[in-house]
């Protein structure tokens, strides 16, 4: 969207002009960087950044989530999917950076400026964007409106688009299911009872108020829990199942699916069918080696946002117990003996 692009950087130019902002580009940018002042009590480790921009790789580029598998059915075969890649790719990673200097720099600047300190400050996930960024647009003045009304207009539209194209692949999964089993579904009754579903989660999220009308989880059930992170609120707790379990998960089995049970060729043939060949060997480690172990890594990191430090080691634990399974599973499996004759 070119006009969230010029709106992001003239955040970017306001952002980089309040008082403070430096130490927000060196809390961004250099390792183990911790701000002055008290704001920054530690910094995060390179871990931990590796893991939380891991998670945060599903969103930005919709993986894990059969979005890339649904649009890439409709493409032509002659399309070159590795020049595609690439720039799908290095686009996002270049927005991604410009959208961490428009609102990191102006949320510690505008944090030290408070003298908040940075356990009442929200730094990542859902609350930076409709908390952090919000009070950023507050300090700004009477222009501060203006902006914020435009930007979270923008946001909207963006998220309209993106939930378009996830409907999609819902909608693309009965639809197939269906006609595997010889019926013919209806696209518009399958549309709409996905959107109805939606409907439904989306209105207790609205409803819970980020937290704010005491409808959290588990004290929706009459249960108190010391749990935070993801049980403050309803967009939190379905952010930790999506990002924090499901994704990382989700991505963990597909690749030991591609590179254990279904020969890595028939990918390879897809890829070729449009650009010449060059890393067939390494697309293979990638896949059965590579990106499984990525995935524990990341599954580690996301567990230990949500649940706390102490619960690293779990995450470890899991993800590996899953790859040994799930490997086990596919090299046994009836399809893998089919496609390796």
């Amino acid at each position: 969207m070119p006009a969230l692009f010029v709106m992001l950087v003239i955040i970017i130019i306001k952002s980089l002009s309040m008082p403070g902002s430096i130490e927000g580009l060196k809390f961004m940018f250099v390792p183990g960087y911790a701000v002055s002042g008290g704001f920054i009590e530690s910094a995060p480790s390179i871990s931990t950044v590796l893991a939380t921009a891991g998670g945060q790789m599903f969103f930005s580029l919709s993986l894990a989530m059969g979005a890339m598998i649904t649009y890439g059915s409709y493409i032509d075969k002659k399309e070159n999917l590795v020049r595609n890649s690439t720039i799908i790719v290095i686009s996002d990673t270049t927005i991604a950076i410009m959208a961490g200097i428009a609102v990191i720099p102006a949320a510690v600047a505008y944090g030290i400026q408070q003298g908040i300190p940075v356990g009442e400050i929200a730094l990542g996930g859902p609350s930076l964007l409709f908390v952090t960024l919000q009070n950023v647009f507050n300090s700004m003045g009477s222009v501060g409106a203006l902006f914020g009304t435009n930007f979270y207009l923008l946001v909207l539209i963006a998220a309209i688009t993106s939930g378009i194209s996830l409907i999609e692949v819902i909608s693309t999964f009965f639809l197939d299911r269906a006609a595997q089993k010889g019926r013919k579904a209806s696209r518009p009754r399958i549309v709409l009872l996905v959107c109805l579903a939606i409907l439904a989660e989306a209105t207790l999220v609205a409803v819970d108020g980020l937290g704010s009308n005491g409808i959290a989880p588990f004290n929706l059930l009459g249960m108190e829990t010391n749990v935070t992170g993801w049980n403050d609120c309803w967009l939190d707790f379905m952010d930790m199942l999506s990002e924090g379990l499901a994704m990382p998960l989700g991505a963990m089995l597909m690749s030991i699916m591609i590179g254990w049970e279904i020969h890595p060729k028939s990918m390879l043939d897809e890829i070729h069918s449009g650009a010449g060949s060059g890393m067939d060997g390494f697309f293979s480690v990638c896949m059965k080696i590579i990106a499984p172990l990525g995935m524990v890594l990341i599954l580690s990191g996301q567990i230990s946002d949500f649940f706390g430090k102490d619960a690293r080691i779990a995450g470890y634990i899991i993800g590996i117990v899953v790859y040994v399974i799930g490997v086990s599973v596919a090299v046994t499996s009836p399809m893998r003996k089919a496609a390796y004759k």
